[in-house]
């Protein structure tokens, strides 16, 4: 799989992404619910997906998870029903798409890593860019400089 860079409208620039790796995970998760302990979020993060459709499926399969429901096709799309979200995702076809490509014995640890690795990147060129607007202007240089910092600390620290 390889890291397909996504384009970010608030950005307005291509930002690192493993969508295939996405896909992968969420559908093995469709596939046999058991897969959800190798992507859980002790490992994973809603906002670790660079896809809203991905961060809002991932995040209703959490809610499942959390209610001891299973995970599956029926109850994921039930659920993101119930939250307003299934055509926002694309629909159930969509959704129901996503266990299509995914490999028989899918490397789901490895999957999160490769996803952690964009995040971090992802991560690390907004903190690029706001430091680029920060050196353009004059607002706040001392405290902003501070703050941007702290974020790229803290992002080398989780990542």
């Amino acid at each position: 799989m390889t890291t397909t860079p996504i384009l970010d409208i608030g950005l307005n620039r291509s930002l690192p992404a493993s969508v295939e790796a996405e896909r992968s995970i969420l559908g093995a998760i469709l596939l046999d619910d058991r897969a959800f302990s190798e992507a859980s979020p002790e490992y994973l993060k809603p906002e670790d997906f660079s896809l809203d459709s991905h961060r809002r499926i991932y995040s209703r399969m959490i809610d499942l998870a959390e209610s001891s429901r299973p995970i599956d096709m029926i109850t994921l799309i039930e659920e993101l029903e119930r939250h307003n979200e299934l055509q926002a995702v694309g629909d159930a076809g969509y959704v129901s798409g996503l266990v299509n490509g995914v490999p028989e014995r899918p490397s789901i640890k490895h999957y999160v890593e490769m996803m952690r690795r964009a995040t971090a990147r992802r991560h690390a060129a907004k903190l690029a860019e706001s430091a680029q607007r920060l050196a353009e202007g004059s607002q706040c240089i001392h405290g902003c400089a501070g703050r941007n910092r702290q974020r790229f600390k803290g992002t080398c620290r989780w990542h």
